[in-house]
C-alpha cells in the first residue's frame, strides 16, 4: 500500500510540472479571449508577466488565489472586460490605478487639461 501512495506523489508531481510548463506556454495563446484560473494558487511568483501579449484577452478570473497586488501586465490589456479577483489578499494598487483614473477624468472632460487641472487642484 505504502507503494501505492508513492506513485500517487510521483503522478501529481508530474501533472504539476506539466500544469507549470502549459502555464508558461500561455503566451503563445495570442487569440485567448477567456482566462479562468480560479482557485488555483496562483501568485505573483507563477503568473507569467508578459499576460499583456495576449492581446484579445476580454474576460479573466484570478479569483481564490494568493495575488497581493494586481499584476502589472493586466494593467496594459485593452481589450479585458471582465478582471475577477476577488478572495484574494490585494493589500496595493499599483499607481497606474491613478494614472488611469487621471486620463479617464482628461476624456470625460473632453481632452482639456486645463479643466483636469482646475478639478483636480481647487
Amino acid at each position: 500500500m505504502e507503494h501505492f501512495g508513492d506513485k500517487c506523489k510521483e503522478d501529481i508531481s508530474h501533472i504539476s510540472s506539466f500544469i507549470l510548463l502549459l502555464f508558461r506556454q500561455l503566451t503563445a495563446l495570442t487569440q485567448l479571449t477567456t482566462l479562468h484560473l480560479r482557485n488555483t494558487q496562483r501568485n505573483l511568483n507563477n503568473i507569467p508577466p508578459q499576460l499583456d501579449m495576449l492581446t484579445q484577452l476580454a474576460d479573466v478570473d484570478l479569483s481564490q488565489n494568493e495575488l497581493t497586488r494586481v499584476p502589472e501586465a493586466f494593467y496594459r490589456l485593452a481589450s479585458l472586460k471582465r478582471l475577477n479577483l476577488s478572495s484574494n489578499c490585494i493589500t496595493e494598487l499599483a499607481s497606474v490605478i491613478g494614472m488611469l483614473l487621471l486620463l479617464l477624468l482628461f476624456c470625460f472632460l473632453g481632452g482639456e487639461k486645463e479643466n483636469v487641472g482646475y478639478l483636480l487642484f481647487s
